[in-house]
C-alpha cells in the first residue's frame, strides 16, 4: 500500500512539474515571438519613413567634432539613436532587407537590394508586385510589411 501511494505521489509530482515547465517555457516563447514581431515592425516602419533606407544621422542632430558630449541622461530618458527604444545603432548592419518603390502603374521606380545578397533586382520587383497593396495585404515570411500607396519593403 505504501509503495502504491509512493508511485501515485511521484506521478502527481512529475505531472505537476511538467505542467509548470510547459507553462513557463510556453510563456517565454510567446513573449519572444511578440518581441521579434514588434522589432521587425519597428524596423520596417523606420525604413518606410526614410524611403527604404536607414537614416544617415541616427540622432537627428548635426555632428560637431569639437563639441562637448551631452550629459548622460537618466536611464528612463534614454532613447536609441534612431528615436525608438528597441532599435540599436547596430541595426543597419545586422538587418537584411530590400526595398522597391512602385509607381501607380506597377512599374519599379526605385530598387535597392544592397542589404541582401540572396535577392536580385528582378526577384525584388516580382516580390514587390506580388505583395503590393493592390494585390494582397502584406505578410512575407511571417513578418508584417509596412506599405504606403507606392512603397513596399519586405524583410
Amino acid at each position: 500500500m505504501i509503495r502504491k501511494l509512493r508511485r501515485k505521489l511521484i506521478a502527481a509530482c512529475m505531472i505537476s512539474l511538467a505542467v509548470v515547465l510547459i507553462v513557463i517555457l510556453g510563456g517565454v516563447n510567446v513573449m519572444g515571438y511578440y518581441k521579434v514581431i514588434s522589432d521587425a515592425d519597428a524596423i520596417l516602419a523606420l525604413l518606410n519613413a526614410n524611403g527604404g533606407n536607414f537614416p544617415k544621422n541616427h540622432g537627428g542632430q548635426p555632428e560637431q567634432p569639437d563639441a562637448q558630449p551631452p550629459p548622460d541622461p537618466a536611464p528612463e530618458d534614454r532613447k536609441s539613436p534612431f528615436g525608438q527604444p528597441d532599435i540599436s545603432p547596430e541595426t543597419p548592419y545586422e538587418s537584411r532587407f530590400f526595398s522597391v518603390r512602385l509607381g501607380e502603374d506597377g512599374q519599379a521606380l526605385q530598387i535597392d537590394t544592397g542589404q541582401i545578397a540572396a535577392i536580385d533586382e528582378e526577384e525584388a520587383v516580382l516580390y514587390a508586385r506580388a505583395y503590393s497593396p493592390a494585390a494582397v495585404p502584406a505578410v512575407f515570411g511571417g513578418i508584417t510589411g509596412i506599405s504606403s500607396a507606392t512603397t513596399r519593403q519586405a524583410a
